[in-house]
């Protein structure tokens, strides 16, 4: 990888309330990153806001949550943009640009994009590429506008930062780097009292919840809407309230953050010839990559899989492309179809129609890759 100087270097910052647009932010950096830029990726309320006026390139990923709501990792962010006090030239040496992910069906589409793009341009920042909006009822899902945007973002971005003479941009082909090194530990030099320590904070009398902050319900009916054979499985959901009420308002969000089962888990680790009771520690190898909420702290592997990976959730596109690259002949060149904008369709109808999990291409995964060795995806 190229030594970047601090003159090509971009910032990539997002707003997301259920991770889809932290996945579009993360999948910039990657191509960024190919392009031998040096990336700085955050949430917006993560990312310490005295700093904008110095970047000189910034995009930003937002969703629309809600009636037009901002997402909570932007929420702060947000209410200092918004100040009065701010000059019409604070950010007049930043060049920016904006793609938002929204849903037509509402009738504030892509409403946080344009209002965080109409502010910017209010402080003097320069638009450098034109914003693109991402609509959730595209067949192809954010990738119908995501992809055509990509291409033109590069073009410009390479306008603006040309390779250094004899350096190209780095193949796709090229099997990436780890982000993650997963560390066993031996059980003789750990402090077995600080194993699994990490835990949320449950407190019942806490007014903002969240995803460190979680209010702590009994599921009390699970029951399918949609008939047996239709191929959409939507359910009606109800959650015990214990205590005072939750406000709540229309189009407000649900975030459930559920437990994989001890039946798929152990399934999991039969096939990998473990027991979960393995200790272990995840390094990142990639300091741009984002950390595990238990940092550095050690965990059991039964713990990991049980509670912080989603072995049971649908894979997105970047899963086809990073499996390809330990692949050969007619199943490499499905997985890379499968990777490509060309193959979203038939993706989504392999994929996510089928409902097929990580846990199935896992088994592949593991064959080619040892288990401390983890991509992020």
């Amino acid at each position: 990888m190229l030594d970047n100087t601090p003159s090509r270097s971009c910032c990539v910052l997002y707003g997301s309330q259920t991770g889809c647009a932290q996945e579009v932010a993360e999948r910039i950096q990657r191509e960024a990153k190919r392009r031998h830029l040096r990336v700085k990726l955050s949430a917006l309320d993560d990312y310490p806001i005295e700093n904008l006026a110095s970047e000189p390139l910034v995009i930003f990923v937002v969703s629309t949550t809600g009636q037009g709501d901002e997402p909570d990792n932007m929420k702060k962010f947000w209410n200092f943009m918004r100040r009065k006090s701010l000059s019409s030239e604070c950010l007049k040496n930043v060049k920016f640009t904006v793609f938002g992910l929204g849903d037509s069906s509402y009738s504030k589409f892509n409403f946080v994009a344009k209002k965080l793009h109409r502010r910017l341009l209010q402080l003097g920042a320069i638009e450098f590429y034109n914003r693109g909006l991402a609509d959730d009822q595209h067949p192809n899902g954010v990738d119908g506008a995501l992809v055509g945007w990509l291409r033109g973002l590069w073009d410009k971005v390479m306008m603006i930062y040309p390779l250094p003479a004899g350096v190209e941009i780095v193949s796709p082909h090229v099997t990436p780097e780890p982000r993650y090194r997963m560390v066993v530990c031996d059980k003789n030099n750990v402090d077995l009292s600080k194993v699994n320590s990490y835990i949320f904070n449950t407190s019942k009398s806490h007014q903002g919840y969240c995803k460190e902050n979680p209010y702590m319900a009994r599921m009390i009916e699970n029951r399918r809407i949609t008939a047996e054979n239709h191929w959409q499985d939507v359910r009606h959901i109800v959650f015990e309230n214990e205590g005072q009420p939750l406000p709540y308002a229309p189009g407000d969000v649900l975030a459930i953050l559920p437990r994989n089962t001890k039946d798929q888990i152990d399934h999991l680790l039969k096939r990998l010839a473990l027991t979960g009771e393995e200790i272990i520690r995840i390094e990142r190898i990639d300091q741009d990559a984002p950390e595990f909420p238990f940092g550095n702290q050690p965990i059991t592997l039964f713990n990991l899989l049980e509670k912080y990976l989603d072995i049971q959730g649908t894979p997105r596109r970047y899963l086809f492309e990073l499996l390809s690259h330990f692949a050969t002949g007619e199943e490499k060149e499905r997985l890379e179809y499968f990777g490509s904008a060309e193959g979203t369709t038939d993706m989504y109808r392999y994929n996510h129609k089928e409902k097929r999990t990580y846990i199935e291409y896992w088994m592949i995964f593991q064959l080619h890759n040892p288990l401390w060795t983890i991509y992020w995806i």
